[in-house]
């Protein structure tokens, strides 16, 4: 995978970047090498386009609060400079088994033993997240990793809220619960129903919600809205 900005053995303030790990609109997940402490981290770096506030660093706020084993945590925070550019540094466990996405059998799904156990260990961290007033909001096959101990784990925090912040959230559109999609707030309810498409994807296969609706957003608005899943 190439990088707009980044390259292995490329160094960012303390961390020496090993290996791309992902992408998205929000920039990149690398595995890095944190000098300080001689220690292998999981690093988001998001583009900083414009004055940065207290608000972009909600993700690293909110991941810094879990002290969980089936919750990621997150360690450090900072606005670096690049370049000539600032970027957000956002610094998390790194968990080397991966995604488990990466774990799924030649059909797309886990046998069901394993599949029980994986949403078993999400629940568990999600309890604790609902404990400490937090809703995810973004829970899904490609944000639960593979602990060392054989553990399911939850991350990416990046659209998850306070229960006193639910208004105007962004939501995961193929996960949206039908009372997001008329206009209400992320809640409780709203993680379990995520939870429950998680399950059913993982049990009967990944992509079985792109195939029902051709990958097509609308179509798969219309599915929630209507309680077809």
């Amino acid at each position: 995978m190439s990088s707009e900005f980044f390259a292995t053995n490329f160094q960012v303030y303390k961390y020496t970047l090993k290996q791309r790990l992902g992408a998205g609109f929000f920039g990149e997940v690398w595995l890095a090498y944190d000098n300080a402490i001689s220690k292998d981290v999981a690093v988001k770096i998001i583009k900083a386009d414009g004055p940065i506030t207290v608000e972009e660093f909600k993700e690293a706020r909110i991941g810094n609060r879990f002290d969980h084993d089936n919750l990621v945590k997150v360690h450090y925070a900072d606005v670096v400079d690049v370049g000539g550019r600032n970027f957000i540094v956002i610094a998390m466990d790194y968990l080397c088994e991966g995604s488990i996405v990466m774990h799924l059998n030649s059909r797309g799904f886990l046998p069901l033993p394993k599949a029980l156990l994986v949403m078993r260990n999400v629940l568990f961290g999600i309890d604790h997240l609902h404990h400490l007033g937090f809703f995810h909001n973004d829970i899904k096959p490609s944000n639960i990793l593979m602990g060392t101990a054989g553990q399911a784990v939850l991350s990416d925090y990046g659209i998850s809220r306070r229960a006193d912040d639910t208004t105007n959230v962004q939501s995961y559109k193929l996960h949206c619960a039908p009372e997001i999609l008329a206009g209400g707030n992320v809640s409780v309810c709203t993680d379990i129903y995520q939870c429950g498409l998680t399950a059913f994807r993982l049990f009967c296969g990944v992509g079985i919600l792109d195939e029902a609706t051709g990958s097509d957003m609308i179509a798969t608005v219309n599915y929630h809205s209507s309680g077809s899943l």
